[in-house]
C-alpha cells in the first residue's frame, strides 16, 4: 500500500472515529434504551445522544475511508464499496431514527441493518 495513504488526515481521523465508536458502544451498555411505551428517562436520553454521536462518527469514518482509498488503484473496489455502504448506512440509519421517534416496531430492524452494513 502507498505509504502516504496511511499518513493522510482523513485516514487518521477515520481510525480515531472507529476507536471512538467502540468506546461509545461500550458506554451504551450503561445507558439502555427506554422501552417503547415507557416514560423518557435520563438513561434513555443518554442512549439516544450517544447513538446519535456514534451514527455521525460511523458515517464520517466510512466516507473518509472510501475517499482515502480511492487514491490507491488496488483499493478502488473497496472505495466504491465504502461509498455504497455509506449510502446504505445513511438510508437505514435515517429510517431507524424515524421509526424509533414514531414508536414503530421496525426501529430495531433498521438499527440492525445499519450496524450490519457498518460492521461489514
Amino acid at each position: 500500500m502507498d505509504k502516504g495513504i496511511d499518513k493522510s488526515k482523513k485516514f487518521r481521523a477515520a481510525n480515531l472515529m472507529i476507536a471512538l465508536i467502540g468506546f461509545l458502544g461500550l458506554l451504551l451498555i450503561f445507558f439502555p434504551q427506554d422501552p417503547r411505551t415507557a416514560a423518557v428517562t435520563f438513561t434513555g436520553t443518554m442512549h439516544i445522544a450517544l447513538a446519535g454521536i456514534t451514527s455521525l462518527f460511523t458515517l464520517i469514518s466510512v466516507i473518509f475511508m472510501g475517499i482515502n482509498y480511492h487514491k490507491v488503484p488496488e483499493w478502488k473496489t473497496f472505495s466504491i464499496y465504502s461509498i455504497v455502504s455509506f449510502i446504505v448506512i445513511l438510508a437505514s440509519g435515517g429510517m431507524a431514527a424515524i421509526s424509533v421517534a414514531s414508536n414503530s416496531g421496525y426501529g430495531g430492524l433498521f438499527e440492525r441493518i445499519t450496524i450490519f452494513a457498518f460492521m461489514i
